[in-house]
């Protein structure tokens, strides 16, 4: 059987795997369950690491032993700038015999391999969260941003679904003047009073991803030239540049390529637009880029680097 590296992306909503051979040629692709350290309990991530490495251990016939054949295996997460989430994460793979080499990393280090296929640059993440992460060719890393829906994710898709939720029920209590954000949120839920918006937001099951998926609404707002859209989308952009602006500086690196991912920069032209706009404005050498690759891929290109590391 061959030699092959695992990488996993865990996120608040899915964990994708993939397994690569040595020669970074994709042998297997999996979407499961969320894994993240910030809004999972232990019990919740203990369950998603199991049911991860079930998924993998089906393929054993396929690609050999993980224990055997398994040079590295990569996992990137959020959270695990708290080192009691790497020491769990690797007590669940103890406890199901999962004995090869493990790295674990910030879901940032794996974008930015992801996006720009090597460790060095800067990448800008707005999903469901937002964070920006950058090392210079001297080894220096920063970042800002990513510590979690509650505090932060500014300018991410949770950011925007949240301010979406604020603005309707201010509209609704006459805090502001009326703003089609109101009866887009009421369509959205099938309600008609501020109520309704409330027991939709506080419920137990609206999770972070259904309160992010909002975020498609201000594309609508926007198309109208809803005020109340506009500033969502000012203030998001305006964000998101104040944490890219951050690490170029902390580095040195004006002027190289900034790569921009997640569904925000995708599907969200005014804000994507915009930060690229106020970028330019400060910094007229930097060019953009999309990602090239995926955060899983760049958690297996981070596996192979491992592998030559420690031969």
């Amino acid at each position: 059987m061959k030699k092959y590296v695992i990488g996993w992306d865990g996120g608040g909503t899915k964990t994708d795997i993939q397994i690569r051979d040595t020669d970074s040629n994709i042998l297997f692709e999996y979407t499961g369950t969320p894994l993240n350290y910030n809004s999972q309990t232990k019990e919740e991530m203990a369950n998603s690491v199991s049911l991860l490495v079930d998924k993998m251990r089906e393929q054993e016939n396929n690609f050999g032993s993980i224990n055997e054949n398994c040079l590295c295996m990569c996992i990137s997460t959020a959270g695990v700038s708290n080192t009691d989430s790497v020491d769990f994460i690797k007590s669940i793979l103890s406890k199901k015999n999962v004995n090869c080499p493990i790295k674990i990393v910030g879901d940032q280090e794996s974008a930015l391999f992801g996006a720009v296929g090597q460790s060095t640059g800067v990448v800008i993440v707005s999903g469901t969260g937002s964070v920006c992460y950058g090392k210079n060719s001297a080894g220096k890393t920063m970042r800002t941003g990513g510590w979690g829906h509650i505090i932060d994710d500014m300018g991410s898709g949770y950011y925007i679904g949240r301010n979406i939720l604020s603005k309707a029920v201010q509209s609704m209590d006459s805090r502001i003047e009326h703003t089609v954000l109101e009866d887009l949120v009421l369509d959205e839920i099938n309600g008609n009073t501020v109520n309704d918006i409330i027991k939709f937001t506080y419920t137990d099951s609206t999770n972070k991803k259904k309160i992010a998926n909002l975020s498609k609404l201000l594309l609508q707002g926007l198309a109208e030239n809803d005020r109340e859209s506009i500033s969502i989308a000012e203030d998001s952009a305006k964000s998101l540049f104040d944490m890219a602006v951050t690490v170029i500086e902390h580095l040195g690196l004006a002027d190289n390529k900034i790569a921009i991912t997640g569904g925000i920069f995708k599907y969200n032209d005014y804000i994507s637009n915009l930060f690229k706009k106020l970028i330019t404005e400060k910094y007229p050498k930097i060019d953009f880029m999309y990602a090239k690759d995926s955060n899983v891929s760049g958690a297996c290109m981070i596996a192979l680097q491992e592998t030559e590391t420690n031969k």
